[in-house]
């Protein structure tokens, strides 16, 4: 019986554990420069930490940004009032104030520093294991401008080094000013999701404590990408290096995971076997990606049992393959589709299976040039008869016999010539006629003749209709204001004419003449002073080429013979 949801089983068996890390700084040259800019101007902060410093008599830098001017940088450090006293700082580049517990004395503490511009005065609070120090305000504003991005274990002075001597863990920073509730719900616990207005963490959970790591040279920030480099760290030995961080409780990520089963099935879930359906909780320790804690509600639905009827109808000849068994005859059968339902779930399918004839059909087109036919993959576009088999056209669905008798009427001849400047001729004899108007497209009433002369100047064209079949002639335009193709000199009339053709110079002066009909013969040539006369009776109706040539101009003009 087929099972669905075997994903989440796979994730969890192949998450990643972390160890709770810290990292160790020497108070020589160990430094993180990070790429994350810090928060800027005067706007709230809380900086985070957990430390366990050495007693050095220098300055012992925790976090700090900034520029080094009055008020433009923020800086969290440990400072050595005596031998046997280091207290918490914050400082401004232009004051600071101390708390009052000694946090080197060899065991871990939590320390937290808070700005809140929004007060009116006591805007710093230093804070250790989450009890309030002091409360109290730097005479100097404070105004981050953006200079070096955070630096962890050192200051951002170009000469004033104030490396931190230590162990480290758990760097956060926060864009509001965090409560004194706040700090003590969080501050024994690191976080699984990254809760609003955390801008910056660090957990320092890489590496292995006390082990051989110079292939891990980056601190990886939770929080936007913004991770650090390390600087001077000899990663390797028991200090440092990456070593054990302080033992926090670790979070726990809920996640909540529906699961849809099939019927007659079960469903292992880590370890677990499921039969029914049900509501199941599961707590897998350090089981998320980012080294907490995973609860797990798994809500486990199984499917109902799924049958089907399905009828198909198959050609004469041919066979259908279900679940590898082919059917090829009429009646009725039964089949198990494993995992094949639209849930992905075993169905059971009941089929009745149809035969059903092929057919044949006879089909006579008669068709106008340039029509073209697809049929079964094959193009039929020249007349014959041919025998086309079509797959599944028959009215059963089958495959069908067509007999396809198919003439197609030759192309029409749709050339038509200028005579004069205001008269068309269709040089196609055979057919009907329909003269149009190309600029409206509209249809010229009562203009069905061979030839159409306009009155009006405009853009036009013929439909030709022959055997069944029309094509229209390209648009040609008419405009009595133009000027022929040289300086006509010469009168040609009547156009068009009969028995005589008229030519007439407007300067009496001498002129030759050639006529030519529409295959290039020339079959008339003469030569008169001032005017003459032309026979062509014994010319056949249809379109002539006149070419006139005097001193100074050439005249050709088309002449039709009625």
């Amino acid at each position: 019986m087929h099972k669905i949801g075997f994903f989440l089983t796979f994730l969890l068996l192949n998450s990643t554990v972390f160890a709770q890390n810290g990292l160790s700084f020497d108070d020589i040259d160990d430094m993180i420069q990070t790429n994350f800019p810090g928060i800027l101007g005067n706007n709230p902060i809380t900086v985070e930490a957990w430390i366990k410093p050495t007693a050095n008599s220098g300055e012992s830098i925790i976090t700090s940004w900034g520029t080094v001017s009055n008020g433009a940088r923020f800086t969290v450090r440990c400072n050595a009032l005596s031998s046997t006293s280091t207290v918490l700082r914050v400082e401004n580049n232009g004051g600071g104030i101390n708390g009052t517990t000694n946090v080197a004395d060899g065991i871990w503490h939590h320390v937290a520093v808070v700005y809140n511009p929004s007060l009116s005065s006591n805007k710093y609070s230093l804070y250790v294991d989450g009890n309030l120090e002091i409360s109290a305000d730097i005479s100097t504003p404070l105004n981050i401008i953006a200079g070096t991005n955070l630096r962890i274990g050192r200051r951002i002075h170009p000469t004033y080094t104030g490396y931190y001597g230590g162990e480290m863990d758990e760097v956060r920073i926060w864009n509001v000013a965090r409560s004194q509730a706040e700090i003590l719900a969080n501050m024994n616990t690191e976080f699984c999701v990254i809760p609003i207005n955390l801008v910056s963490y660090f957990k320092f959970n890489q590496g292995i404590a006390g082990g051989s790591n110079t292939s891990i040279n980056m601190a990886t920030n939770e929080v936007g990408g913004y991770n650090g480099t390390l600087t001077g760290f000899a990663l390797n030995g028991t200090s440092s290096n990456w070593v054990n961080g302080v033992q926090l409780t670790q979070g726990t990520i809920t996640n909540n995971v529906n699961v849809t089963a099939c019927f007659g099935s079960s469903y292992n879930f880590n370890g677990t076997n499921y039969t029914t359906a049900g509501i199941y909780t599961h707590n897998i320790p350090s089981g998320s990606v980012n080294g907490c804690d995973s609860t797990v509600v798994l809500n486990l639905t199984f499917l109902p049992e799924i049958s089907s009827n399905q009828t198909i109808d198959i050609c004469d000849g041919d066979s259908v393959v279900i679940n590898g068994v082919t059917y090829s005859s009429s009646g009725q059968y039964t089949q198990i589709l494993a995992g094949q339902s639209s849930s992905g779930c075993d169905s059971t399918l009941s089929l009745n299976i149809n035969v059903l004839p092929q057919s044949m059909n006879t089909i006579t087109m008669n068709e106008c040039y340039g029509f073209s036919l697809d049929l079964n993959g094959n193009t039929y576009n020249t007349s014959g008869v041919y025998n086309v088999s079509l797959g599944g056209a028959s009215s059963t669905g089958c495959d069908s016999l067509i007999i396809l008798n198919l003439t197609i009427a030759p192309e029409i001849n749709t050339t038509i010539d200028q005579i004069g400047e205001m008269t068309l001729f269709a040089t196609n004899g055979l057919g009907s006629y329909q003269w149009i108007d190309c600029t409206s497209g509209t249809e010229i009433a009562g203009e069905n003749n061979q030839n159409f002369t306009s009155s009006v100047n405009g853009n036009y064209a013929v439909i030709i209709t022959q055997n069944n079949c029309s094509d229209t002639s390209n648009c040609i335009n008419l405009d009595a204001a133009k000027l022929s193709e040289y300086a006509l000199d010469f009168q040609i009339f009547p156009n068009p004419a009969n028995t005589v053709l008229n030519l007439k110079t407007t300067q009496n002066e001498h002129f030759t003449y050639q006529l030519w009909n529409i295959q290039g013969e020339q079959l008339m040539s003469g030569e008169a002073i001032g005017s003459t006369e032309i026979d062509i009776q014994g010319l056949s109706s249809g379109c002539y080429q006149l070419e006139v040539h005097a001193t100074h101009s050439v005249s050709r003009q088309q002449i039709l013979k009625h």
